[in-house]
């Protein structure tokens, strides 16, 4: 194994770092920062799905598909012997599916102590004071215990029962542990929440799941602009 480290950059990063209409300002200082440091990296799969992806946006631009391709020839190309993978692909079809009810779980637990905690800060205000509090509470108590933002609520529940994790989203984490028996840290720099952290515009992030995907399968899946934020340590 090298001593070393790459991030996969999934395939919405690829779109979102060149149309301006999809977390530009998240994605694109990731590029920049690939320019002096290649460490970015991609499959066969990622650049044949980001192109079906982008041949079916109408408002994808003809320069939208330049900026495109000179991102792409940032990344170097990974080769994945599939014959290899059948046990992370069994792995990763695991966690996927043990997610549900896992989150189900999350989400009853995480309400339950944050109404407990909630209730509990109102009822040491003066009662002529609650209403100026209550919506700065609410928020303070959803940073805690994120699942009591509805927003983070309505986001778990349709990622995860609504619209659950894609062929592309299995194959992509199944790639990326087959890249980790050759690097000691993968990335995966995603904006797709089905792997990476959601974050209300509040300020509350919920990272159940990328932190069991770190945990489970020894990859760490993130917004583009945290991951940079992270190699701008090492």
């Amino acid at each position: 194994m090298q001593d070393s480290y790459v991030t996969l950059v999934d395939n919405s990063v690829l779109i979102g770092g060149c149309s301006k209409e999809t977390f530009y300002d998240k994605c694109k200082p990731l590029f920049d920062y690939l320019k002096k440091k290649p460490v970015g990296v991609v499959t066969q799969s990622i650049k044949e799905s980001v192109k079906k992806r982008v041949s079916v946006m109408p408002n994808f631009l003809p320069e939208d598909i330049r900026t495109l391709e000179s991102n792409l020839e940032l990344l170097r190309t990974e080769e994945i012997d599939y014959t290899k993978t059948e046990d992370n692909l069994v792995r990763v079809r695991e966690l996927c599916s043990s997610l549900p009810p896992m989150i189900k779980d999350h989400i009853y637990l995480s309400k339950k102590k944050a109404e407990e905690r909630f209730n509990a800060r109102m009822n040491n205000v003066p009662r002529i004071f609650r209403s100026c509090v209550k919506d700065c509470y609410k928020v303070q108590t959803a940073k805690e215990y994120p699942p009591f933002s509805r927003y983070v609520e309505k986001t778990l529940l349709s990622k995860f029962f609504d619209y659950p994790p894609s062929i592309d989203d299995i194959m992509l984490l199944t790639e990326a542990c087959q890249l980790r028996e050759k690097y000691e840290y993968v990335f995966i720099a995603s904006t797709d929440h089905h792997l990476s952290p959601i974050m209300s515009y509040s300020g509350v992030v919920e990272t159940f799941v990328p932190d069991l995907i770190e945990e489970k399968l020894k990859v760490k899946c993130d917004w583009p602009d945290a991951i940079l934020r992270a190699f701008k340590k090492r």
